[in-house]
């Protein structure tokens, strides 16, 4: 996307062939259950909209590489996340979310996993996510998306007692494969507007500390 929107470097084929590896072990990861639920309607639905919030994402990230943004990073990232949980919020009253939530059947474990989620996940994963965006190509970037998925797996086989396969074990070595392809490769040279645009809109990662 970076190349054919934002007119940057061609990707390498090298990198080329780590992207193709890594979708590839993540339709590894999830075939065996997909085929298990292959006759429910919402599983088709749920890969459909994951698909699509994918592709939105990856397009909102090439679209803050560039664009005019709060001159401080951290201001820029609390106004990001601050978007997202207002829009939350309205999905959840408008589909009656709000009008079920009891705060008595909350539990502990579950504030604890909230706040886990607030500081951990949004505030120090999405700030780590925004910086890296800024300090390396679109294709290094991407691989978070490969590794999460391994990483789940096997956190579930960990602390959950969940069923380890010698598929799933397959699909996390083709990830990991491209994961190393990707990030050896050679990063292209940036242009002098992007250098002199990153500079100006996040020098605040650098000076403000997060």
């Amino acid at each position: 996307m970076a190349w054919l929107w934002q007119k940057e470097t061609k990707p390498s084929k090298r990198i080329l062939l780590g992207l193709l590896l890594g979708f590839s072990g993540q339709i590894l990861l999830v075939s065996h259950s997909l085929q298990e639920a292959s006759h429910s309607a919402a599983q088709a639905w749920g890969c459909l909209i994951l698909t699509a919030a994918a592709f939105f994402w990856a397009a909102g990230s090439l679209y803050s590489r560039q664009a005019w943004l709060p001159q401080s990073a951290i201001m820029s990232i609390a106004l990001q996340n601050l978007m997202g949980g207002a829009l939350c919020l309205l999905v959840g009253v408008v589909t009656g979310e709000l009008g079920q939530f009891d705060l008595q059947q909350v539990s502990a474990r579950s504030l604890w996993s909230l706040t886990y989620l607030i500081f951990i996940g949004s505030i120090v994963g999405f700030s780590a996510y925004i910086w890296v965006l800024r300090k390396a190509t679109p294709a290094i970037v991407s691989t978070y998306a490969y590794v999460n998925p391994v990483v789940a797996v096997f956190l579930g086989w960990l602390l959950a007692d969940e069923q380890l396969t010698l598929q799933t074990v397959l699909a996390a070595i083709i990830i990991l494969l491209s994961v190393v392809l990707i990030t050896r490769t050679p990063a292209p040279r940036k242009t002098v507007q992007t250098v002199i645009c990153n500079q100006q809109q996040f020098s605040g990662l650098d000076g403000e500390g997060i």
